[in-house]
């Protein structure tokens, strides 16, 4: 059976970062349950992101592995099914073992309505950005800007997008500069182009965004991780409408990442990822904007023994009072360290666990994107083949779409 990585941290999916309105959770939500979803390759299925424009029009983007090459993904929910929409690919033959970390893949996607849509990524060996538009009918490919091959390799990717409207989208990702380090990455699409922004590099050796989010024009959130010394340290930074600047993150240093944010306002925000426990656990990462400064929320994890991982990778906020992140956990004592899906709750006053289905010997969420309805849609992998623990890699993974 073909294997292939979990993650690499330098290629973090993110969940789209699509404005929302303060509308209140009508619905209620009443449990998760797992929704039939297709793959694109026998090989190999990944979904890294999820944006939902209505309840019957849901966007699923990812990567696909066929016999003779690793290929981007997309599915569509119309509210009765799921499907496979074809996408672009701009290397039409990467075979390189590996669908998440450097074949075409689609790391994020943000829907603005039924005919305009985005996704991000990168193309095979991550030599380019990939921005691809959907206008109803098909996805095409748009030409974004990529910086020239670094003397450490090539490395040009798009992680995270915020579209605010159909004429004012926000891509983050890194790219690889000149002398080797991992930079930045911002790009604008102004309606008929796409430019690159000057963002802040606040480490020479390596600053990585992995997620954006926006309230509007003049409120975007970027987040990230850089790194300090030996070990990473979150990166935040902000758009005021007229330029990017770093915003201090107050979380504990030592392995500390964000991986996902959500914009509620200029006052409201979210950010979540993992950071290092004194225990030696990996444990969550949950911080919280208030329009003045950031600070650290306490949230739940599964276990926090010597060895264990609890990690969120997306978030989404429907209002102050009903915000979803998900992501993995693996026990350190049970289940042979086998990666579970992980979803947790905000209702205005703490974070909860929420109990999620978890199908497969191994599986995990990359994303989540929640409705004004009350419905909840998350996506990510699973595999009935026991993960890699010591490489961290999935054997024959298959998409893994669930609904709350």
């Amino acid at each position: 059976m073909r294997s292939i990585g979990a993650r690499r941290v330098i290629v973090l999916a993110a969940v789209a970062g699509v404005l929302i309105g303060l509308v209140p959770n009508a619905a209620g939500f009443t449990g998760w349950t797992v929704v039939p979803s297709p793959n694109g390759g026998q090989w190999g299925n990944v979904l890294s992101s999820v944006s939902a424009v209505s309840p019957t029009d849901v966007w699923a983007v990812g990567a696909a592995a066929t016999t003779s090459s690793n290929q981007t993904l997309a599915i569509h929910w119309n509210g009765a099914g799921w499907a496979v929409i074809p996408t672009a690919n701009p290397v039409a033959n990467c075979q390189d073992g590996n669908i998440q970390w450097t074949g075409n893949r689609l790391n994020a996607v943000a829907a603005i309505s039924a005919t305009d849509a985005w996704a991000v990524g990168t193309s095979c060996y991550q030599r380019n950005t990939v921005t691809e538009h959907w206008n109803g009918n098909a996805w095409r490919l748009v030409p974004s800007p990529s910086f020239p091959t670094g003397a450490d390799g090539i490395n040009n990717v798009l992680n995270g997008i915020a579209a605010i409207s159909s004429a004012n989208v926000f891509a983050v990702g890194f790219h690889t500069a000149a002398n080797g380090a991992y930079q930045t990455l911002v790009e604008r699409w102004n309606g008929s182009r796409w430019r690159v922004l000057t963002s802040p590099n606040p480490n020479s050796t390596v600053s990585i965004l992995t997620a954006s989010a926006a309230s509007g024009a003049s409120d975007v959130w970027a987040v990230g991780y850089q790194n300090v010394g030996y070990d990473s340290t979150p990166l935040i930074e902000h758009w005021n409408g007229a330029s990017w600047a770093v915003v201090p993150s107050p979380s504990r240093p030592g392995g500390s990442i964000l991986t996902a944010v959500t914009a509620i306002s200029p006052t409201d925000a979210w950010a979540v990822g993992s950071q290092p426990a004194p225990s030696g656990a990996t444990t969550t990462l949950v911080e919280h904007w208030n329009g003045i400064s950031w600070s650290v929320v306490p949230s739940p994890n599964v276990d926090t023994q010597y060895g264990s991982t609890n990690v969120l990778r997306g978030v989404s906020a429907v209002s102050p009072s009903d915000v979803w992140a998900v992501g993995m956990f693996q026990n350190a004592n049970t289940s042979y360290h086998q990666h579970r899906t992980f979803t947790l709750q905000w209702n205005g006053s703490n974070w909860s666990r929420v109990t999620s289905p978890s199908p497969g010997k191994s599986g995990e969420l990359s994303a989540v994107s929640a409705l004004r309805t009350g419905q909840v849609w998350t996506a990510g992998l699973y595999s009935i083949y026991d993960i890699d623990i010591y490489q961290g890699t999935y054997t024959a993974p298959r998409t893994l779409v669930m609904r709350g």
